[in-house]
């Protein structure tokens, strides 16, 4: 028996009892059976894959300990069962925990289709959202990302901001999460200024200059040669009221979105992104170019008691860019015991894989996450907020 596995086991149990009893939290019984529903076929096969090897190191883990736990797989991918026929078959067995589906594709069918009294953890959200006691939703939400950043801005009293964003559905659905909530108070001191791009980022250039004053400050220095008629050393000084900017996109993008914006002599602005920057594989080479990008992103990734199972993941050419999907299987069987718990009572938190947990009334689950900053082509775990 492997005596990593067993003390990782003995780890989570003992940290999450210090948050029940402080929490005063009843642990509950874990399920019996457990259906999946993910890709395991098609296009998404390697985030249904991911999901589920999470899944499987939770159970095996809890099996460590004498927790028994059966599943089935469900394949919601295009070789797979339809999502009604799926459903049927979950009505009509005995199932006490069914999780997914993940594609936002299958929700609303799967919502209309379900009649099983078993808990549902719907790993993702459809445009209506069917709320019941029993049905729960988690996943990656890029609002948890946003609800971050908005938080470590506001910690630190920024008040006007640039949010560059890419032209595209859901670049603008992040831009106003951003804006609802950084509007939420104080609406008279904020201001954001906000940059779209499309692919080839030709736009960003002119926009930057406008927004930072750059030919202002050029047509000075042009006055004032023309005044001392003199050849003098020349920097742009762009406008000083600008406290912080805020970019989405890809790692790619902000690659080429970064220098950009050191040479249009912004390198003193911090610089803020979500965790779509970085792929999870330690890469200094590679993202260099993002250095002093401010970031956050699921904790299990820069725990160094993960190293092991990460390195064993970033082996696997099917797994290593799909890191956090392996850590929100984990979650999904790890935060049964605690669901209705933390529904009851929002101030209520545990800390798992992904985050701090917390549960709306409405089954909505939120994450607080780590705060990180690229230095030397690397994340580094950091603090922006005091006392936290």
């Amino acid at each position: 028996m492997n005596n990593n596995v067993i003390n990782e086991v003995k780890e989570y149990f003992i940290d999450n009892k210090k948050i029940e009893i402080k929490e005063n939290f009843e642990l509950q019984i874990w399920p019996q059976k457990i259906a999946i529903i993910a890709p395991v076929s098609g296009k998404y096969s390697k985030i249904g894959r991911s999901l589920i090897n999470g899944i499987e190191m939770s159970i095996e883990n809890l099996n460590k300990v004498g927790i028994s736990i059966q599943t089935k797989i469900y394949d919601s991918g295009e070789q797979g069962l339809s999502i009604k026929k799926i459903s049927n078959d979950i009505n009509q067995s005995d199932y006490d925990y069914v999780i997914g589906p993940i594609l936002k594709k299958n929700i609303s069918t799967y919502s209309n289709e379900s009649s099983s009294n078993a808990k549902k953890l719907i790993l993702n959200k459809s445009e209506k959202i069917n709320f019941n006691k029993n049905k729960f939703y988690f996943g990656l939400f890029p609002e948890d990302d946003i609800q971050c950043i908005i938080k470590g801005i506001l910690a630190n009293n920024y008040q006007r901001g640039v949010m560059i964003y890419p032209k595209n559905r859901w670049g603008e659905r992040l831009l106003i999460s951003f804006q609802d909530s950084f509007y939420q108070f104080d609406t008279y001191k904020k201001e954001i200024l906000e940059i779209s791009y499309e692919k080839q980022k030709k736009e960003i250039d002119k926009k930057l200059k406008e927004i930072f004053h750059i030919e202002e400050s050029y047509s000075k220095r042009k006055y004032i040669k023309s005044l001392l008629d003199i050849n003098f050393n020349f920097v742009p000084h762009i406008r000083d009221d600008i406290d912080f900017i805020f970019s989405i996109g890809t790692s790619d993008d902000l690659k080429q979105i970064k220098p950009k914006l050191d040479f249009y002599y912004a390198e003193n602005i911090p610089v803020f992104s979500t965790s779509h920057i970085f792929s999870g594989v330690i890469n200094s080479q590679k993202d260099k170019d993002l250095n002093d990008i401010v970031f956050c992103d699921i904790p299990w990734l820069f725990d160094k008691k993960n190293k092991r199972i990460l390195k064993n993941l970033v082996l696997s050419d099917q797994r290593k860019n799909f890191l956090r999907f392996v850590a929100l299987g984990m979650d999904s069987v790890n935060i049964y015991p605690f669901l209705d718990k933390l529904k009851e009572d929002q101030q209520k938190f545990i800390k798992l894989r992904t985050g701090k947990i917390y549960i709306s009334t409405n089954g909505i689950i939120k994450r607080d996450l780590n705060y990180l900053k690229f230095k030397n082509g690397r994340p580094r775990l950091i603090n922006i907020i005091e006392n936290e």
